[in-house]
């Protein structure tokens, strides 16, 4: 057996993930680390013990097998034991032990990967390495009580060992005698003279500890995401207390915590890049699902009582948004349907349709959603809406060919683009109904909002439009029933039939990037995406299309569909205006998939048995 340390083969030009799988069910997913590495640091070991290999006259087999120990899981295996036994780091933990860069993030989920174990192991055998020099290792807590139970499972460790000669002193002792950081020490001597050259110091305090004024080799965050207090702010108390502590040691930094948001520092760490655009931080994600022997029924006992945010934080180790995601990642990724999506175009075929257009506007694309109805078999007065069309249009491309207006200018450089882009005429007319020899165009709306000039280009085109103002309290809404309709899984989608994704910006994309936000000066909240370079074109149309086949101005989900140069009759529209409303639902909330008509005449035939 070669006596070389195995080493981990890793692209940190992005996170460092276990087995990929961030959502609420077991999945196998794909991992990115090489997990039996560990276990080839054991088995050496093992073969280096049980050869004697430490004694071999052999001097070079014996420098090997003694240089082996620079691998802290392989010293650790060798010397140090944990409620009795040799310690066993965990994948997870050997990975991000074995990182020797200078800036060092470990993503964690809470209680199941050993996260604040590691960050033990990694102080411990720091503090036993002679470097050579003196070294200042601070490991900073959240409180001081956070501070005290990791200086003492450090100490348990080094009891462990046999031989170790180290001072423990309490230092910053306050007015009432109770001391504020602890200091381990370990001297280093001379060989011959027996002198000390040089110590070795770790320090364990609170993130409040004067502590903290010392230049420092090695520091490690504790929690740090949930730090509370922080003067000046956590990302401020970076950059002017912690950072500043390695300017003249040159020394290293690692962060242990499980995310608390998008608003804290490990966000703000995790997403620094150098200046040539690389990741500055070498970051290790991983979740429940890496943990050893995850199960279904364990994951699924432990979101009991839990809010969503609490879940991806606490065991998913997600970023979240503490503003409010609109939808969780789990929500939007189980409305995809396998049926939809092997069916493709073809699923609306034969269907009552809706379809819904958003305007893009000069850097944002259009896009047009279509919808159908189908029987819910689980709860059968809820209607399935299955999103069946979807559909993104380039970045620019023109609003007349995007309509489908036929007197176009074939010179705007768009020409090669329209076979893959089929116009919202084109759409219509391919799911139009045929009745009696008459085409019905299927119902079609659009957001108006500012988008008043797309009236005359539908007419031109000869299409029927619902021109729908997406704004105010009135988006809002229509956000709730998309929210409402996500959460029950009462809808299902295709997967996107275009090649005009920019920027990663899919389905999931951006439905994960909506964000909820109060207005102050209005009773109702609003939806807007994460940042400026994010796109909600597609949201805005599904939101739309749900709108239309669910709307709840209209008396019933079966609408006629009439032709576009018909005309309602002004005795139609007096009689539709005048229409009664029964008293008995009057302030009453009718779901918008009941037949309001119905329903009144059922009223009106059991009026002794109605409450």
């Amino acid at each position: 057996m070669d006596l070389i340390i195995p080493k981990y083969d890793l692209n940190h030009s992005r996170s460092i993930m276990g087995h990929g799988n961030f959502s609420y069910n077991a999945d196998s997913g794909t991992g990115m680390v090489d997990t039996t590495i560990v276990d080839q640091k054991f088995a050496l070991w093992d073969y280096v013990m049980k050869n004697n290999l430490l004694s071999s006259k052999d001097d070079l087999t014996r420098a090997r097998a003694i240089s082996l120990l620079k691998d802290k899981t392989i010293y650790m295996y060798a010397f140090m034991k944990l409620n009795g036994s040799p310690v066993k780091a965990r994948w997870t933990q050997d990975v991000v032990l074995s990182d020797v860069h200078d800036r060092v993030l470990f993503c964690a989920a809470n209680q199941h990967l050993g996260k604040s174990t590691t960050m033990d192991f990694d102080a411990s055998t720091e503090f036993l390495k002679n470097h050579n020099k003196r070294w200042v290792g601070l490991l900073v807590s959240g409180s001081l009580p956070q501070s005290q139970e990791r200086m003492r499972n450090i100490k348990l460790l080094l009891d462990s060992m046999s031989n170790i000669d180290y001072k423990m002193k309490d230092i910053e002792i306050d007015q009432k005698g109770q001391s504020n950081a602890t200091q381990l020490s370990i001297f280093f001597y001379d060989e011959k003279t027996k002198k000390p050259l040089y110590s070795n110091f770790l320090i364990c305090c609170p993130h409040t500890s004067a502590a903290l004024g010392y230049p420092a080799d090695y520091i490690l965050l504790d929690e740090v995401d949930f730090w509370e207090d922080v003067k000046g702010g956590q990302i401020h108390f970076f950059n002017q207390v912690l950072d500043p502590r390695t300017y003249f040691t040159k020394g290293k930094i690692k962060g242990y915590s499980n995310p608390n948001g998008k608003e804290r520092m490990m966000w703000f760490l995790w997403n620094q890049v150098d200046d040539e655009g690389n990741p500055f931080w070498h970051r290790y994600h991983f979740n429940y699902w890496d943990k050893t022997e995850p199960t279904q029924k364990e994951f699924n006992r432990s979101c009991i009582g839990k809010t969503k945010n609490e879940i991806e934080s606490t065991l998913l180790a997600k970023y979240t948004t503490t503003e409010g995601s609109f939808l969780s990642t789990e929500e939007i990724e189980d409305i995809l349907d396998d049926d939809l999506v092997q069916k493709g175009d073809q699923a609306g075929y034969g269907k009552e349709c809706a379809f819904f257009l958003d305007v893009g506007s000069v850097h944002d694309q259009s896009a047009l959603v279509g919808v159908f109805l189908t029987e819910n078999k689980e709860v059968p007065e809820i209607p399935l809406i299955n999103a069946f069309y979807i559909h993104k249009y380039p970045v620019g491309y023109p609003l007349a060919r995007v309509v489908g207006i036929k007197e176009v200018d074939v010179e705007d450089g768009w020409h090669d683009y329209v076979e893959e882009n089929p116009s919202v005429k084109e759409v219509l007319d391919e799911y139009a109904e045929e009745i009696d020899g008459t085409k019905y165009q299927p119902l079609f709306g659009f957001d108006a909002t500012g988008n008043a000039g797309m009236i005359p280009l539908f007419q031109v085109a000869d299409v029927d439009a619902v021109d729908v103002i997406f704004s105010g309290k009135k988006k809002w809404h229509m956000y709730q029933r998309v929210q409402y309709y996500v959460q029950q899984r009462f809808i299902k989608r295709a997967k996107e039939r275009d090649d005009n994704t920019i920027r990663g910006c899919d389905f999931n994309y951006q439905f994960s990037k909506l964000l909820v936000k109060k207005n102050t000066s209005t009773t109702y909240k609003q939806i807007h995406h994460e940042n400026e370079d994010d796109l909600d074109d597609v949201p805005d149309a599904t939101a739309g299309a749900i709108h239309l086949i669910e709307n709840p101005d209209l008396p019933s989900l079966s609408f006629s569909i009439i032709n576009p140069n018909q005309s309602i009759s002004e005795d139609d529209k007096k009689t539709e205006d005048k229409e009664p409303e029964n008293p008995k639902l009057k302030n009453q909330y009718i779901p918008s998939y009941v037949n309001k008509t119905e329903l009144r005449n059922w009223i009106d035939q059991h009026e002794d048995n109605y409450v």
